[in-house]
């Protein structure tokens, strides 16, 4: 019944749809994001399934909204 994080949700989206790729397009708070979840955010940006803000961030340890669950679900259905 916890809400998650979005580098929580990017974990579950990543393994979810097997996302392995990388990029090296950091977002601009990519130190805020935790090292055991570095890997699969970066998963999740290059598969399209996660998108950070328009200024670049990720917001990792921001609570998924319905609205980000919901546009994730769309993009890997899209992909």
């Amino acid at each position: 019944d916890d809400n998650i994080t979005r580098q929580e949700a990017a974990i579950f989206l990543a393994k979810a749809f097997e996302a392995t790729g990388t990029t090296s397009d950091l977002y601009t708070d990519d130190a805020k994001i935790a090292s055991w979840a570095k890997d699969f955010v970066y998963a999740a940006k290059a598969a399209g399934l996660m998108n950070g803000d328009t200024n670049g961030t990720f917001r990792p340890t921001s609570t998924l909204t319905r609205a980000e669950a919901a546009s994730a679900m769309v993009n890997a259905v899209d992909n």
